[in-house]
């Protein structure tokens, strides 16, 4: 099984990347205040999808009887169907091997 620290290292792994070097240098000509604005807005959005995910995966865990924790297809199945829960695995998929081939160029 999958430890906390384990799963921090993922998530903050896959989070300070490319974007975290490059954001500051491309937003520079805006100006401190508006690049302040936009990166803030930019971490809202992203720490509210995961607080929403957080609270998904919960309720499958609870209803599932997971102790251990709820994948992605778990809680697109429970959210979505069966179908759906497919084309969302896939497109997870997809992003991995994206922000994967983004850190390495």
């Amino acid at each position: 099984p999958m430890r906390v620290i384990d799963a921090a290292a993922i998530i903050g792994g896959t989070s300070v990347g490319g974007s975290f070097l490059a954001l500051p240098m491309v937003t520079a000509p805006l100006g401190l205040g508006p690049s302040l604005v936009g990166m803030f807005a930019a971490w809202a959005v992203l720490a509210a999808s995961a607080i929403a995910y957080l609270e998904a995966a919960a309720i499958v865990m609870e209803r599932e009887g997971e102790a251990e924790g709820a994948s992605v297809v778990a809680v697109s199945r429970h959210a979505f169907g069966g179908a759906a829960a497919t084309v969302v695995s896939s497109l997870f998929l997809v992003q991995c091997v994206v922000v994967i081939a983004a850190q390495l160029a």
